[in-house]
């Protein structure tokens, strides 16, 4: 039985969790199960269980179901306890079902308010053919660079919301960039998770724009309009519960974010072809939230995009490059910020890199200390390794699929702490050590692969799109 674990030592019987079910409305039918399961199956009597059962049952990975409980812990629905295994040292997790006061519930409707309604003049970009096509893994995904992955690492990486400036000093082409988020009207700066969705935007939009062109509207200077359940189709997440809410939350907080930049080295003014040393830079601009009107009502997401992004969306130039559809899917904020970490380090010349961990902290999270990186690191290598070996031993993956993935077990030492562990992250193989981290190539990746094919596709690539063009 491995950890994190769960029991039921409030006692909290089903008559009780049936009436705060009824009373939540909004509560997806996932977490509900989540709740249903905690509550009949969890121990009271001080013995545990595994969260692979509750895994099991509701159908989806371990990780994913801590970062629903970590929602309904923020909802007072779970606590948290601490476990001692007697055989190991490190104690572990246990969660168990927790009853707020009743009374204090607000109960809300599950359609979402005070969203605007697009006059029916307003044009409407909607992709003509199955959006689920886009992720089918045969065609190329791209991510703006300036955006994507270093001023990604100036974001935070905490769940409590930040409403005053933030400045924080960014590793670039080896110089530290001081770099400045500011919010809007005191409305809260973008998260490091919020990226995903950005990614997933510029993900469908690239796909979008190859099938379909730059709508006329939007090539004159209009807004961008588009379904916001085609980009949640792209992030492999279903259209119920909450997804369509936190989706929102994030685009607000990146369309309310401004980065500001100071001194920035000549390297990449000549690569970005800035003029001046003092940049500000906005992920998206003019958003704004819509339903239509109507039978079939649909949310929709409007918004402007950075001109550096949008020129290089009839081109795949330097600003985009490829990203694995398995790292957008992989719902874990921080394993993302690490795969973009190693994209870049790796860039377009090298196939294997060594990086100290003092450097790879300030590259990867500069805006968190030392030992909370570290931390945060160890916890998403060895989650990953754990949410494979639980895949293949339920059958869902083979012995060699899980080997292309966990490549070296994880060794820890007496007091429990990690020591060495390697990971293939989609592409990039992560080998941690206490003072370094190597990263390697996965030479079976198409994304990743060997430079020589991934060069001479993405030329290709480039040169069929430029031929459209003229």
């Amino acid at each position: 039985m491995r950890p994190p674990f769960y029991d039921n030592a409030n006692k909290i019987g089903p008559l009780e969790m049936g009436k705060l079910l009824d009373a939540l409305r909004t509560i997806d039918d996932k977490n509900r199960s989540i709740l249903s399961h905690l509550v009949l199956k969890g121990p009271e009597d001080g013995t545990v269980k595994s969260l692979d059962d509750v895994a099991d049952r509701v159908g989806i990975r371990v990780p994913a179901v801590r970062v629903r409980l970590t929602a309904l812990i923020a909802a007072g629905l779970i606590e948290t306890a601490t476990y001692r295994h007697k055989e190991k040292t490190r104690p572990s997790t246990v969660y168990r079902p927790a009853l707020p006061d009743l009374s204090a519930v607000v109960v809300k409707d599950k359609e979402q308010t005070g969203l605007k309604v697009l006059p029916e003049s307003h044009e409407i970009h909607v992709m003509s053919r199955d959006i689920g096509s886009v992720m089918n893994g045969e065609g190329n995904y791209f991510v703006d660079n300036l955006f994507g992955t270093t001023l990604f690492t100036a974001l935070p990486h905490s769940r409590k919301l930040c409403t005053k400036p933030l400045a924080v000093n960014v590793r670039w082409f080896g110089h530290t960039i001081p770099v400045t988020l500011r919010p809007y009207h005191g409305k809260a700066i973008a998260k490091g998770e919020d990226v995903r969705f950005y990614v997933g935007l510029i993900t469908y939009l690239t796909e979008l724009v190859r099938r379909e062109g730059i709508p006329q509207a939007v090539a004159e200077g209009s807004n961008w309009t588009v379904p916001l359940g085609d980009i949640l189709k792209c992030l492999g997440l279903p259209l119920e519960g909450g997804h369509y809410k936190t989706a929102i939350d994030a685009f607000n907080r990146l369309g309310s974010t401004r980065i500001e930049i100071y001194d920035l080295p000549e390297a990449v003014k000549t690569r970005h072809g800035f003029e001046e040393v003092m940049q500000t830079f906005q992920p998206l601009t003019n958003i704004g939230i819509y339903k239509t009107s109507g039978k079939k009502k649909s949310t929709y997401l409007s918004f402007s995009l950075p001109p550096s992004i949008q020129s290089e969306l009839t081109v795949y130039g330097e600003g985009f490059f490829p990203l694995s559809v398995n790292a957008l899917r992989y719902n874990e904020a921080y394993m993302l910020r690490v795969h973009l970490w190693a994209k870049r380090r790796m860039g377009a010349k090298f196939n294997s890199v060594d990086v100290s961990q003092n450097k790879a902290h300030m590259e990867i999270n500069p805006g968190a200390d030392y030992k909370e990186h570290i931390k945060m690191l160890e916890k998403t290598l060895l989650d990953f390794a754990r949410c494979y070996e639980s895949e293949m031993e339920r059958g869902v993956i083979e012995t060699h699929q899980y080997r292309k993935l966990v490549l070296d077990e994880a060794v820890f030492d007496e007091a429990g702490r990690l020591i060495s562990l390697a990971v293939n992250l989609f592409g990039y193989v992560v080998r941690y050590t206490r003072s370094h981290l190597y990263l390697t190539r996965d030479p079976s990746d198409p994304i990743a692969g060997p430079l020589g094919r991934n060069r001479k596709k993405l030329d290709m690539h480039r040169e069929e799109q430029l031929s459209l063009i003229e």
